[in-house]
């Protein structure tokens, strides 16, 4: 059976313990695809755990919600948005810690301005 249709069959049982079962089983099977996405975005490893937690909170989140109809699709899309937003934001840090260039004669422009 697949994972999309035990997790259907574990929502509607209603068992907390089988659906707990069916979360550890499609975290097992999709965190190294995971991984791997992260690492092939260029992520540091020490930054992957964090996003791969991330992108299972979202998956728990929306599938308790009964919005998700396949999950691998699902999980690969946001861990590749999470890398996107990451990278985006890192970029954005970075360019306000860049001081403006120093321009030697900007701080005599005065002196050729006539009075």
């Amino acid at each position: 059976m697949s994972l999309e249709r035990e997790l259907a069959t574990a929502l509607r049982s209603g068992s907390l313990e089988k659906r707990n079962e069916v979360y550890e089983a499609i975290y097992e099977s999709y965190r190294g695809l995971l991984y791997f996405i992260a690492s092939k975005n260029g992520i540091q490893p020490s930054l992957q755990d964090d996003l791969v937690s991330e992108t299972f909170l979202r998956f728990f989140n929306c599938e308790s919600k009964g919005g998700i109809q396949k999950i691998k699709p699902f999980l690969v899309a946001a861990m590749e948005n999470g890398c996107k937003d990451y990278i985006r934001k890192r970029k954005r840090k970075n360019f306000k810690k860049k001081s403006p260039p120093k321009m030697p004669w900007a701080s005599s422009w005065r002196s050729f301005v006539p009075s």
